[in-house]
């Protein structure tokens, strides 16, 4: 029954009204993924919005694509590996903070962290929180997690 629900859904992007949108994706994908590289390790860059340059080089050869369709690539193929590192070094973060809390039983912060790091992440697939949108949200989480990861370490101090 399961596997008919995710069959069903799965194929659900590609008929109706979902197919040109799942086209496209697929296409910001190809396009997006060939610009990591484009400046060794920085990725595309910021493009100047004066530059001739500007338009098919962030929204593709007819104007209609956007990185922030795509989420982790559309930030990759503007930051590179640079931004890669960023990423890493933000899931190392959460991973430690709930190593920490939970090898000093703070289950009600682990409870709220566990829930909060899944979310990130599936939603980093196809949104990204560097995109003005979504600005606001970053400094936010990283914030939670920051207070629970110096929670855990007083914890581990005075036990």
């Amino acid at each position: 029954m399961a596997n008919d629900a995710l069959s069903k859904f799965f194929s659900s992007f590609m008929t109706g009204d979902r197919v040109s949108s799942t086209l496209i994706r697929s296409q910001e994908i190809w396009f997006y993924s060939r610009q990591i590289f484009s400046n060794g390790i920085f990725g595309r860059g910021f493009i100047d919005i004066s530059s001739p340059d500007y338009v098919p080089l962030n929204h593709g050869p007819f104007g209609t694509y956007n990185t922030s369709d795509i989420g982790i690539i559309g930030f990759l193929s503007i930051y590179g590996l640079c931004g890669g590192l960023f990423l890493v070094l933000i899931i190392w973060k959460l991973i430690k903070t709930l190593k920490n809390n939970k090898e000093n039983a703070l289950q009600l912060k682990s409870i709220e962290l566990i829930t909060l790091c899944p979310y990130f992440l599936l939603i980093s697939l196809t949104l990204f929180y560097t995109d003005i949108q979504r600005i606001v949200y970053l400094p936010i989480i990283l914030t939670i997690f920051e207070f629970a990861h110096k929670e855990s370490i007083e914890k581990a101090r005075d036990s």
